[in-house]
């Protein structure tokens, strides 16, 4: 099986940190977050990877020159200039000369499952002087996204969502006494 991902916008959300630089090759944990997400299509049964580029393509290919990304081959489309979605789909299926189904995803949606896979956070994150990482959060049933900030500092990234009323701590009672919930 063959996918396709796509990492050519812009990220202008997440500026000033992808003024230079796109947002799948900023490091999540210790390495760029690409590499999270091609490794865990490996691990789905993915065999090639095609990567369709827009903004700083020289980033991937640069970082990538011997053509494997967490020991997966992979293709660089380079588009000639911004396609949208679904121009920049038929665009790197066809220079990489796919012809059978494959799979399509963004390029920077990061899956993380399993309390193996968050042991092996936990224990990145601690090596690099940062603790346990807590998810205990909830989300807003949908997010604009202009409303998201983001800052990356000492090697994390961190997003910020609007506080909603599901999301605000409250109180709850136990045993009569007052106690705030996380």
């Amino acid at each position: 099986m063959q996918a396709v991902v796509l990492v050519g916008g812009l990220g202008t959300r997440l500026h000033p940190l992808t003024a230079d630089t796109p947002k799948q090759m900023l490091p999540i944990v210790d390495r760029p977050m690409i590499e999270h997400v091609v490794a865990h299509l490996g691990g789905h049964g993915v065999t090639r990877v095609v990567l369709s580029l827009g903004f700083r393509p020289e980033a991937f290919i640069d970082a990538y020159p011997d053509g494997t990304c967490a020991g997966i081959p992979i293709h660089y489309a380079v588009e000639p200039e911004p396609l949208d979605t679904a121009g920049a789909v038929r665009f790197a299926a066809v220079d990489a000369g796919i012809v059978e189904t494959f799979l399509v995803l963004n390029g920077d949606v990061l899956t993380v499952t399993g309390e193996r896979r968050q042991e092996k956070t936990d224990r990145h994150l601690s090596e690099f002087g940062y603790g346990r990482f807590e998810r205990r959060f909830t989300l807003p049933d949908s997010v604009v996204a202009d409303q998201v900030s983001a800052s990356f500092e000492h090697g994390m990234l961190e997003l910020t969502l609007p506080v909603t009323e599901a999301a605000k701590p409250r109180r709850i009672e136990i045993g009569g006494e007052a106690s705030k919930a996380a």
